[in-house]
């Protein structure tokens, strides 16, 4: 806020951001302090800032002073920096293209330049996330910042023959999880069904099986199935495979288990 208020030059629109800087950074305090106890379901949305500062200021702030401008490469940039590889951390998959605000600033204005609500993400997901608040704890979204759930395998994949024979993938989140903590399997649903990722991650996983199957079976005619199998094993070995709950890995673990399926 203090960057923000040395780049002013009106005079008034400066001592109204200064002004703002104690409530605004304490509204950013409470917002870390809920999100690392999972609560940003319970800030209630407002239009009202507390301060000179109007909901118009505060967006206009993040577009004129935050997303571009002088500050643009202090802050903007290095929070899309923070996207590992470049990849869209809600989807793995899409590259980064802009920073979405995790409460949304048509909403929740007064988080509109708080760094902890902005977060890197790819055109697609930015699209599916659209504005709206969020009604309930099941309902929030895992925020990249605060949400790490990869100390469980909780995305499953299945193969699919058709009829026809055509391979598919379908992807769903794992239902032993409702068994032990029915609020977290609920959650991590409504995560996928508002990014679509299901759907992203079968049409991944069945063009990965389109274009390699006929190579995976011939090494299996000429090493054996159960070289094949090993071979699935060792992919899972990878950098690529090193996470838990990616289309890549949940399809991979599902071959592993069904290699017949292939052959």
């Amino acid at each position: 806020m203090q960057d923000i208020s040395e780049s002013v030059s009106d005079q008034k629109k400066k001592t109204n951001i200064t002004n703002a800087i104690d409530y605004i950074e304490r509204f950013a305090d409470e917002y870390d302090s809920l999100a690392k106890n999972h609560m940003l379901h319970c800030i209630i949305p407002t239009q009202q800032t507390g301060t000179a500062l109007d909901a118009t200021d505060m967006k206009k702030l993040y577009s004129d002073k935050f997303s571009k401008g002088a500050l643009k490469e202090k802050y903007y940039d290095k929070l899309m920096a923070l996207a590992k590889n470049g990849k869209c951390p809600i989807c793995g998959i899409g590259q980064v293209s802009n920073l979405d605000h995790y409460l949304a600033k048509s909403i929740y204005p007064v988080y509109a330049i708080t760094p902890t609500n902005l977060t890197p993400i790819c055109r697609d997901c930015n699209f599916q996330k659209l504005d709206k608040a969020i009604e309930g704890y099941v309902y929030s979204p895992f925020h990249p910042y605060y949400d790490d759930i990869d100390d469980m395998i909780w995305l499953v994949a299945k193969i699919i023959k058709q009829a026809e024979g055509n391979l598919v993938v379908e992807y769903f989140v794992n239902p032993d999880i409702s068994q032990t903590n029915s609020e977290l399997y609920n959650k991590m649903n409504e995560h996928c069904k508002l990014y679509k990722l299901f759907k992203l991650y079968s049409i991944q996983a069945s063009t990965e099986i389109a274009d390699k199957i006929m190579a995976w079976q011939s090494f299996a005619t000429r090493e054996g199935n159960e070289k094949l199998k090993n071979l699935f094993k060792d992919y899972l070995l990878t950098p690529a495979g090193g996470q838990k709950n990616t289309w890549y890995t949940a399809l991979f673990r599902a071959l592993v288990d069904n290699i017949a399926i292939i052959l």
